[in-house]
């Protein structure tokens, strides 16, 4: 996973999962970002970003589909 995205289509609140180079004990981190575009050309609306280990990303990811969350083109 290096950048995928996805949308909640009900609310289009979307999350970025950005993944990091590893830290120093060779562990993967991924910067999660949920955010929605914004109207207008305006920048997107950034409401939290998380750092999480790569397991965690790939668990959130997966949820987050079986709960309806689509796949989505890249917003910010």
């Amino acid at each position: 996973m290096s950048d995928a995205w996805l949308e909640d289509p009900k609310t289009h609140w979307a999350m970025r999962f950005h993944q990091q180079s590893k830290t120093l004990d060779g562990d993967v981190q991924v910067v999660v970002e949920n955010g929605r575009p914004m109207p207008h050309s305006q920048p997107a609306l950034i409401k939290s970003r998380i750092h999480m280990a790569y397991e965690d990303a790939v668990s959130l990811y997966q949820e987050l589909q079986q709960i309806g969350w689509m796949h989505c083109p890249a917003f910010w």
